[in-house]
């Protein structure tokens, strides 16, 4: 495989991995707004919460990087400690963006999110997804 290939592919399942961030948290809001009217706030939280994590794990493997692992369980393992890992890193940076920002939890926010999105799309791309036995070459 080529270079120009290889980072044509690269750049297109980042593209992927964005837009499938974007649709979790469309469900993730979505879910919270519909399950609002019936449950707690806590409860509507967690339940959206769960939508959206298994929304973002769904579209990752069978979208973005178009995985056929068959240990589910394993799989499913690597994906909630990589989100974990990604969850302490945004942490982090919130933190470094409280402090840099005079307490703005937004501009905060905004300051956690690209590491911790470089970093869970490097892992869940060379863990997480990578198929145990990839093709020489993936078509797009």
């Amino acid at each position: 495989m080529s270079y120009a290939v290889f980072r044509r592919m690269t750049t297109f399942r980042f593209v992927r991995f964005l837009t499938v961030g974007g649709c979790s948290a469309v469900v993730d809001f979505g879910v919270l707004w519909i399950m609002r009217r019936w449950v707690s706030a806590t409860t509507a939280f967690s339940g959206a919460y769960l939508a959206g994590v298994a929304t973002h794990f769904l579209l990752n493997k069978h979208w973005t990087f178009r995985c056929v692992r068959t240990d589910l369980v394993k799989q499913i393992a690597e994906y909630l400690a990589v989100m974990a890992a990604t969850y302490l890193v945004q942490l982090v940076g919130f933190r470094a963006g409280l402090i840099l920002f005079n307490q703005n939890i937004y501009l905060a926010k905004v300051l956690a999110i690209p590491p911790g999105t470089i970093m869970g799309y490097c892992l869940l791309k060379m863990r997480v997804f990578k198929d145990i036995a990839e093709p020489a070459e993936e078509k797009i």
